[in-house]
């Protein structure tokens, strides 16, 4: 395991009080490890749940790798939703059901099939 720094740290321990967490850091800072330290912090008390993370296009795949390197998940219940839009709503609708993790870029969102899922989905 990583070893974290202070101000991981304090933003763990912080978001155990709160529902929502936005972590607006410069490039480098570990948002991502913090994240998803954050996440499986919640998983372990509250069990598992529906998670979306948006992100930009270029950081989908190093979102998964982080998951990988990072947590105990299952590579499987780590999905990375791109592709066409016809794609991304087939790779939605396969998780409809499914307390796993989705990552999607900003833009995907822009179309109304996905967004109107992931609203049903509630994350």
């Amino acid at each position: 395991m990583r070893k974290l720094w202070k101000h991981q740290v304090k933003e763990i321990e912080e978001a155990k009080n709160m529902d929502q967490r936005l972590l607006l850091w410069e490039p480098g800072t570990g948002k991502t490890f913090t994240t998803i330290s954050i996440i499986m912090d919640r998983y372990a008390k509250s069990g598992r749940m529906k998670t979306l993370i948006i992100t930009p296009s270029a950081t989908l795949y190093n979102w998964k790798n982080e998951f990988r390197l990072g947590s105990d998940l299952p590579e499987d219940e780590v999905h990375v939703i791109d592709g066409t839009a016809a794609k991304r709503l087939k790779k939605c609708k396969a998780i409809k059901y499914a307390k796993h993790v989705a990552i999607i870029n900003y833009e995907a969102l822009g179309t109304k099939a996905i967004m109107d899922f992931f609203v049903e989905w509630q994350p």
